[in-house]
């Protein structure tokens, strides 16, 4: 598993796996948007990816965080093929919404971490084993 983590944030992606997994927890400040969201990118490479991320334990976070994931995905957007997003927040939610619409995809919203581990594992076993 290539990842990175810190205690407010991860970035996470198995070998192989078109899934990324993002965590956010806390109050983040806004140089975590940029270092996530370079971390995603970076482990996007060619891949066609979705992004799977975990805002259950999200408190806030500067609006900057969001400006970074846009500046720096927007050269991608064509690369992310759908997103699913646990929280209940619901600024969060709008968040994600103004993400979604500037790179051009659609979110999907669940409530609890259980649910997104059901997409993943979903999206891990229909998986084609090499």
């Amino acid at each position: 598993m290539d990842a990175h983590m810190s205690n407010h944030w991860s970035v996470e992606r198995a070998a192989g796996s078109p899934l990324i997994v993002l965590t956010y927890a806390g109050d983040l400040p806004a140089e975590f948007g940029d270092l996530a969201s370079r971390r995603f990118v970076e482990l996007v490479g060619t891949d066609s990816v979705t992004l799977c991320a975990d805002f259950t334990e999200l408190k806030s976070y500067e609006p900057e965080v969001r400006h970074a994931w846009q500046r720096n995905v927007f050269p991608i957007r064509k690369q992310v093929s759908g997103i699913y997003m646990a929280t209940t927040n619901m600024l969060v939610k709008m968040g994600v919404a103004a993400f979604g619409l500037f790179i051009g995809v659609r979110p999907h919203y669940l409530r609890t971490r259980a649910e997104l581990d059901q997409v993943i594992a979903t999206a891990t076993l229909s998986r084609p084993q090499t």
